[in-house]
């Protein structure tokens, strides 16, 4: 009967070292898999990061541009040349003594 005892408890033992096992193997599955979850969603994210990146980026490029655009109309602006040349387009003014010559309408 002393044998039986023995190998009771060495079944017992067995079953409980395959149960452990089973139920790590479980456990590293599951956490495996949310890894991999995790690192899946990190990726979608970071693509859809990299797109607004690019959009913002394009969108910061025209802005500079207009800007430099209007950088350069403030310093043609401050020059009496291009006043001047403002001035006779928009307002139709001329300088004393200028002759200014007005097309003919039509019809008329």
């Amino acid at each position: 009967m002393g044998s039986r005892a023995s190998t009771g408890t060495a079944d017992q033992s067995s079953t409980k070292l395959k149960r452990l096992t089973k139920l790590w193997l479980l456990f590293v599955a599951v956490f495996l898999l949310s890894s991999i979850w995790t690192i899946w969603q990190q990726r979608e994210q970071l693509s859809r990061s990299e797109t607004d990146l690019s959009r913002l980026d394009k969108s910061f490029q025209e802005a500079q541009q207009l800007h430099d655009q209007y950088e350069l109309e403030i310093t043609r602006l401050n020059t009496p040349e291009y006043i001047e040349q403002r001035v006779r387009k928009d307002f139709q003014m001329s300088r004393p003594g200028d002759v200014t010559l007005t097309p003919p309408k039509p019809g008329s």
